[in-house]
């Protein structure tokens, strides 16, 4: 009999995955389906498992808790009676699911945000998705678990774990205490536990994107403005001494909170671009240390990174081009926070049946999803061919490609893409005023893989499928595609074969017999402040509410136009 386990993070980031046998069924995270960007509440997406399923076996919950010590037989046996945990499983309950002779001790598994189990959960899908047999997880987020020894408690901010195929070892662990005591410095040699109230990597480079006047969870945000800036005397460094024993510095930040002295209060862009500029520059630098740190204690040459700070491509193309060529790193798509609920269902399935996974191979996880639309007044529907959309895109047209399965993460990668001509100087101008964007903010390209080398600097990666690296333009193709090259001369890109998207691959194909570049303007298909479109309705109500026009359907060379009027 087959085997279902359904697995929810309910946080930012909310999101839902199943698994059947062990093979990820399906993932989506909640806002898709809810339309409201980083929902929290994954009831939706526990609806949609009953697409697949009418029973799960295992339910997994996987959340912020408090559990004092890691046991390897707690994730499973632990049941709570107080708290969200039971709201999600009387839905579950309610919508069959489960039913009333449901085990709750033998069959509900949850699986709990505690002691180190946050970071377990980004560790553990890295790590499978790594397709590594042994590797150092570095996991870098603003917060994770509550952790506790003798009378000092914090959340976990910054973990490192030597994981093999079935076993997995922590090796350093830095906790931030809450306490006003801003020289709290306490060291737990046996365990490799470092308690303080300094500020860790990632809160720090959240700080910064709050003052830029953003909200924490939009870093991408901060990370397009920080090239515009400059090294600035005004702004001293913000972190003393070195990884792991690094603290920060007290004219800057005080009980892990920014101080905004006579400088920053003036808050002009400038200060803001040149503070961005500075703050990534030196988390750069310490997740640099973190790494190299890593290798010394274990002296393994597989490295992965995760957690919310994996998604920063700039940092993560500086690794490349700065670690020995004989490190090997991943760094891992889903990190932040909705992959939690992917971590922990593989965790429980690991655990309970020893079993193998494979490498992550696509992100294409969504929901399988229909073509079926009905069209309003003067909606048009017609056939196409590849060099129709082409030709649409030499006119700077803007077309909304909508196919099968969505991406997970946040990289829209051709399944859920508006797609333009990467060689119109002011493209970024006229994508961002249509997406309602910043100004500042850059665009990605998809290159067809056979010519990545011929304009890119890839710094010893073989591919970059899942874009999640800025790297370097060549000097001589900067002026041929300037819609998507950045202010400091990176683009990030996505690398795509036959295999991985074969629409996709065939209209960038066409695209580079027509122009001689083999490279298409690639963003999300959503309005700034939207999630990403899920469903084809989703997508005709996106083009209603913008100056969007054309939606490509390559499956069924279909072709919507949706006129401005």
């Amino acid at each position: 009999m087959d085997i279902w386990i359904g697995s929810i993070t309910p946080d930012h980031n909310g999101s839902t995955c199943l698994l059947k046998n062990g093979e990820l069924v399906f993932y989506i995270e909640e806002d898709r389906l809810s339309r409201l960007k980083y929902e929290g509440v994954p009831f939706a997406g526990l609806d949609l498992i009953r697409k697949y399923t009418d029973r799960l076996d295992r339910l997994v919950i996987s959340h912020y808790g408090s559990l004092d010590d890691y046991n390897p037989t707690s994730i499973l046996a632990k049941t709570s009676h107080i708290g969200l945990e039971d709201f999600y499983t009387a839905y579950a309950r309610k919508i069959g699911l489960i039913d009333k002779k449901f085990d709750v001790k033998k069959q509900h598994y949850q699986v709990y945000d505690a002691g180190v189990h946050h970071h377990i959960m980004h560790a553990t899908n890295a790590f499978i998705n790594s397709g590594f047999d042994e590797a150092n997880v570095l996991v870098s987020d603003n917060r994770g678990s509550y952790k506790s020894i003798n009378k000092d408690s914090g959340v976990e901010t910054e973990t490192i774990l030597f994981f093999t195929k079935h076993n997995f070892t922590e090796i350093f662990k830095r906790v931030y205490v809450f306490t006003d005591d801003d020289s709290f410095e306490k060291f737990y040699s046996d365990r490799g536990y470092y308690y303080s109230n300094s500020l860790n990597i990632c809160r720090a480079y959240e700080q910064m994107v709050e003052y830029c006047g953003f909200n924490f969870l939009e870093a991408g945000k901060a990370m397009g403005l920080a090239p515009y800036g400059k090294p600035d005397s005004n702004i001293p460094s913000i972190f003393e001494g070195n990884y792991p024993k690094y603290r920060h510095n007290k004219e800057f930040y005080k009980n892990g909170q920014l101080v905004i002295n006579d400088y920053l209060k003036r808050a002009t862009l400038e200060i803001k671009q040149n503070f961005a500029y500075s703050v990534q520059k030196q988390c750069e630098d310490m997740m640099m240390q973190m790494i190299q740190f890593s290798v010394q204690k274990t002296d393994c040459k597989n490295v992965i990174v995760t957690g919310g700070f994996g998604l920063n491509c700039s940092a993560n193309y500086q690794y490349r081009k700065r670690l020995p060529k004989d490190i090997n790193l991943y760094c891992e798509p889903i990190s932040h926070d909705g992959g939690t609920s992917i971590g922990a269902a593989r965790f429980v399935w690991n655990t309970m049946y020893k079993s193998s996974f494979s490498k992550l191979e696509t992100l294409y996880l969504g929901p399988s999803e229909n073509l079926n639309y009905n069209l309003k007044d003067k909606e048009q529907s017609f056939n196409v061919t590849k060099q129709d959309v082409v030709r649409l895109l030499l006119e700077q047209k803007l077309i909304c490609i909508f196919q099968s399965k969505s991406e997970a993460g946040p990289r829209a990668l051709g399944n859920r893409s508006i797609l333009f001509d990467p060689r119109v100087p002011n493209g970024k101008d006229i994508v961002n005023r249509v997406k309602k964007r910043e100004w500042f903010r850059p665009f990605a390209g998809t290159i067809l893989l056979d010519y990545v080398h011929d304009w890119f600097d890839m710094a010893g990666l073989e591919e970059s499928p899942f874009m999640m690296y800025a790297v370097d333009t060549l000097e001589d193709k900067r002026k041929i595609i300037p819609s998507i090259v950045h202010v400091d001369g990176t683009c990030r890109i996505q690398t795509v074969t036959k295999k991985q998207n074969l629409h996709f691959y065939e209209l960038i194909e066409e695209f580079y017999k027509q122009t001689s570049v083999p490279i298409l303007f690639n963003t999300s298909f959503n309005l700034a402040g939207e999630p990403l479109v899920e469903t084809i309705d989703d997508a005709l109500e996106t083009l209603r509410n913008s100056d969007l026009e054309y939606l490509y359907l390559p499956e069924i060379n279909k072709m919507i136009r949706v006129p401005n009027v």
